[in-house]
């Protein structure tokens, strides 16, 4: 994997980049901040963690949203917010 991610300082934008400086995407996220940021091992995919408790899961390649869990999902499942995620 060639790309790595940099948050702002106030912690609601991502930037991704190819290692030789090139930037791929960015995003912002609103009404929040980002709390955690995991790679995929296979650096296909990003999860960003939001201090709402909000995973978002990202296509590493060119920023797509693949999929939300929410914490209206996980309390379903009698869990708690969500804080931290894993591969």
């Amino acid at each position: 994997m060639d790309l790595f991610a940099l948050l702002s300082h106030n912690s609601s934008n991502v930037f991704i980049y190819r290692i030789n400086g090139q930037r791929v995407w960015n995003l912002s996220i609103k009404n929040s901040t980002i709390k955690d940021l995991i790679w995929k091992p296979d650096g296909k995919s990003l999860a960003l963690i939001t201090a709402d408790g909000i995973c978002k899961l990202y296509d590493s390649n060119n920023g797509k949203l693949i999929t939300t869990i929410d914490n209206q999902v996980v309390r379903e499942n009698n869990d708690s917010i969500i804080e931290i995620a894993s591969w």
